[in-house]
């Protein structure tokens, strides 16, 4: 029980972290830019994707939801 806590707290936590650092993108760049987070090394830059991962199947929203409603599927069955 105390694992499963655990996990929770770190995928909460994660979760939390990813909302809130696109919240300060959207709000506080233009596409495009940067922001140095550790120097020379990490940078936070704002870019828009249209697709799924990495650009896949860019601006083909049916497909797309036909590709998530399958996997879907076979995740739970």
């Amino acid at each position: 029980l105390i694992k499963e806590m655990i996990l929770y707290f770190f995928v909460c936590v994660s979760f939390l972290m990813d909302q809130i650092s696109k919240y300060i993108v959207i709000n506080r760049l233009e596409v495009g830019q940067s922001i140095e987070i550790i120097k020379k090394f990490f940078y936070l830059t704002y870019i828009q994707n249209a697709g799924i991962a990495f650009g896949l199947l860019a601006h083909k929203r049916i497909l797309v939801l036909l590709v998530t409603l399958i996997t879907i599927f076979f995740i739970i069955f």
